[in-house]
């Protein structure tokens, strides 16, 4: 990990972690150069998802270091998942649910992703239907999870949720390539 010494434009949406681990955050963009040139900057908290107005990256308490994230040096074009219409639908489902039933659901989602694997002949749709259930399901008891657990609910729910994942989901994603990827 290289110490975080400078910043530059195109440092913006890198990763950060003090030495210790007591922080790990993404940078969303500077706020203010002090005059011993401490960088403050506004950065999401990956470990808890709160967005910190100023964080001092440079010239801090505990130094701060750059995170490896191969993912970002593959130069994979950006894709996007058009999730909107399943945040949608879990707003608007008639039934109450709790995470519970919903974690259950999510099980019975998997079960016919494997239940595929094994009978492909049998099944009503493709292997990608199946999966599109698990993405669902799985969002469902994101929000549903949060929604209990904050108080949220409507446009701030779905957006407390959305950006806190796409977060995790780099994060994530990076850690599967560290463990798993030969690059």
């Amino acid at each position: 990990m290289d110490q975080v010494l400078s910043f530059q434009e195109s440092d913006v949406g890198r990763v950060a972690q003090s030495e210790d681990g007591c922080y790990l955050v993404r940078v969303l963009e500077i706020v203010g150069i002090g005059s011993m040139g401490s960088v403050r900057a506004r950065v999401t908290d990956l470990k808890t998802g709160e967005e910190i107005s100023s964080f001092t990256i440079i010239g801090g308490s505990r130094p701060m270091y750059w995170v490896e994230e191969p993912a970002k040096s593959l130069n994979y074009p950006e894709m996007m998942l058009d999730i909107s219409t399943a945040v949608h639908a879990s707003r608007h489902v008639n039934q109450p649910r709790t995470v519970f039933e919903v974690m259950a659901y999510l099980t019975s989602e998997t079960g016919e992703c494997a239940d595929w694997l094994v009978n492909p002949d049998r099944q009503k749709e493709d292997l990608l239907g199946e999966c599109a259930d698990v993405i669902i399901c799985a969002l469902d008891l994101a929000l549903r999870h949060k929604k209990e657990t904050s108080g949220l609910d409507g446009q701030e729910l779905a957006d407390e949720v959305v950006n806190h994942l796409n977060d995790l989901l780099k994060v994530k994603a990076e850690k599967w390539m560290d463990k798993h990827a030969k690059v």
